[in-house]
């Protein structure tokens, strides 16, 4: 399991077997993929180059033929090839946000969930070895 590290180059190997029955949408989907991955927390505007490209997303995306669980399929099939490669899949996740209610803290970010400043700190987990002695 090796994904190839230039930027964009997980989005060929990932989606491969995309068809949404025009290779033209094919290419664009995964174009669009490459523009929004380089930039996650961009607008559409923002992540594409220019107005006709950021246009043709919006068309796209608009597009009633396309689906968005046909654009999905590729990356599940692959995600669960992944993971029959593992003799344990862990799906954990431990967020933890903290209200400082309004003092000023340092590192601090706005929450993006609540509209108040927070802090939030991402726990690295131990509990691969509890989920190793449970399935085993």
């Amino acid at each position: 399991m090796q994904i190839r590290n230039e930027p964009g180059a997980w989005v060929d190997e990932e989606f491969e077997t995309l068809d949404l029955g025009d290779p033209r949408r094919d290419r664009r989907a995964k174009e669009l993929l490459k523009r929004f991955a380089t930039r996650p927390t961009a607008s559409i505007p923002g992540a594409c180059e220019g107005w006709a490209e950021t246009m043709a997303a919006y068309r796209f995306l608009g597009n009633e033929h396309i689906d968005w669980r046909d654009m999905m399929q590729p990356h599940w099939e692959r995600t669960a090839a992944r993971m029959g490669e593992l003799p344990v899949v862990l799906c954990v996740a431990d967020t933890t946000e903290l209200n400082f209610n309004g003092q000023d803290i340092e590192g601090r970010a706005r929450s993006v969930t609540k509209r108040r400043w927070a802090c939030i700190f991402t726990r690295p987990m131990r509990s691969h070895r509890i989920v190793r002695r449970w399935v085993s």
